[in-house]
């Protein structure tokens, strides 16, 4: 089905949004790859790739070489599919996924998971590579804020009764009024005010009341 992966600048310079529909490659800290509709993405263009359409059981490889990123497809080279800039080579990126409700993937780093790892100079599996490369280089301060940031994108409620406007909401930060319109089933969306200014109008409103356009897909009254 429709799912698009590849890679990811570590951080908080991706930002997916389900609500959008923005995953991997729709923005320039991430680049995907989408082998139902054979397209590749990134900085929001989507160019043609591969010549297979994948099916159910396949398996589809990602590779990052620090200046390409190519794929395959059981065990088939598909190509380069992106040529890095000299600033983009530089960056640490991460594995990425983004897929439609319903999906299934199974994801697998460790070497001894993969059935087609490429047989290349200095080739290291992710999975293993994060287990030290990455391990060594991560301070104490990273850890805290990846669990902070874990943690604020968990379903969590907002008392609305003890707000009086939408800029008092904005002191809240992106991730916490995500957080909260996440709770009510509704989007979640859009910049900081937009944010605001949508949990905001849903102050004194029962649930049944609150307008269709900002239900989310799975809004339940």
């Amino acid at each position: 089905g429709l799912a698009q992966v590849g890679w990811a600048v570590a951080g908080n310079s991706f930002q997916p949004d389900s609500d959008k529909g923005d995953g991997v490659g729709d923005d320039e800290a991430s680049f995907g790859y989408d082998g139902s509709r054979s397209l590749k993405f990134h900085a929001g263009r989507e160019e043609s790739y591969g010549d297979a359409v994948w099916k159910a059981g396949d398996l589809v490889g990602c590779l990052w070489s620090g200046s390409t990123i190519a794929y395959t497809l059981n065990g088939k080279d598909l190509g380069i599919a992106f040529e890095l800039s000299n600033a983009e080579a530089n960056l640490k990126l991460l594995p990425a996924i983004s897929w439609n409700q319903g999906e299934i993937v199974e994801l697998r780093v460790q070497a001894s998971e993969m059935q087609f790892l490429p047989i290349r100079q200095a080739t290291v599996a992710v999975g293993d590579w994060m287990t030290t490369t990455l391990a060594k280089e991560e301070t104490p301060a990273e850890v805290a804020r990846v669990a902070e940031n874990k943690i604020s994108l968990e379903p969590e409620p907002i008392d609305l009764d003890q707000y009086h406007s939408a800029d008092e909401l904005e002191a809240l930060g992106m991730d916490r009024l995500k957080s909260g319109l996440l709770a009510l089933g509704v989007k979640c969306g859009g910049s900081l005010n937009e944010r605001a200014s949508r949990l905001f109008s849903l102050k004194g409103l029962e649930r049944k009341d609150y307008p269709v356009k900002v239900r989310g897909k799975n809004f339940v009254v």
